[in-house]
Formats: structure tokens, sequence, C-alpha cells
């Protein structure tokens, strides 16, 4: 996980960041890396999880998918 220590991210914000150019920062910047980020994790079929407390710091959390191999094992005749 990505880890943020800052308060910056109150819960009201929280459920907006991944929308397509919300921002919480008044500087640079257009709001669309979040919603890039988390579209681009899905179309891949992981997800992109954010949990946040005020004081405390915001973790960012990236859940991959684990590969399954299609090859069938090896069978070994006595």
């Amino acid at each position: 996980p990505t880890r943020r220590s800052s308060d910056l991210l109150p819960p009201d914000r929280l459920a907006l960041i991944f929308d397509p150019f919300h921002t919480t920062k008044a500087g640079p910047g257009r709001g669309i890396g979040l919603s890039l980020a988390k579209a681009s994790a899905e179309r891949m079929g992981a997800e992109l999880r954010v949990e946040s407390r005020l004081g405390v710091g915001t973790v960012f959390t990236l859940v991959l998918r684990q590969a399954v191999s299609a090859a069938r094992p090896a069978v070994v005749s006595p």
C-alpha cells in the first residue's frame, strides 16, 4: 500500500476522489490521475481501494488478481 500521512481526505470528499476532474488541491493538476488509475486497474481485473482516517493518514491499495495457470500437471506413469 501507499501511505500518505495527512488529513486532506475528509469523509465527504473520500467518496469523490475517483471521479474524473475532482481534486482536493488548489495548485496545478486536473484531478484526473486517480480516475485513470482506477479505470486502468479495473480493465486489468484489479481493484484500487482507499482508506482514510483524519489525523492518521490515507492508504491506497492496489489489489491484483493471481494468475491461474492453464497448464495441466504432468502425469507420471510407473
